[in-house]
């Protein structure tokens, strides 16, 4: 989902969720840089801030959200996220 040259940045995955399998392939044929960051330093918070901003004209970041719930409604969230219909009602045909 990134273009070429795009950055990606995974800042506090807290929690093991397995092995993820990468094509390091796409990875290099697209020169795509890849970060992560168990915490956060000052660096990769700067870099995260600056790729949005950067970028806030040429992507739709506010249709990113795709569903709100109120503190009150997290199970509601969490069936919602389970079902998959955050991600049914984001990939727009």
């Amino acid at each position: 989902m990134l273009r070429p040259g795009g950055t990606f940045i995974e800042v506090g995955h807290y929690v093991d969720r397995g092995t993820v399998p990468i094509n390091p392939y796409l990875l290099c044929s697209k020169d795509i840089n890849l970060y992560g960051s168990y915490g956060f330093s000052q660096y990769n918070m700067e870099t995260a801030i600056h790729l949005l901003y950067d970028n806030k004209d040429k992507f739709p970041f506010e249709k990113i959200i795709t569903h709100k719930f109120a503190l009150y409604e997290a199970s509601d969230a969490v069936r919602a996220a389970e079902k998959g219909e955050a991600l049914k009602s984001s990939i727009k045909p």
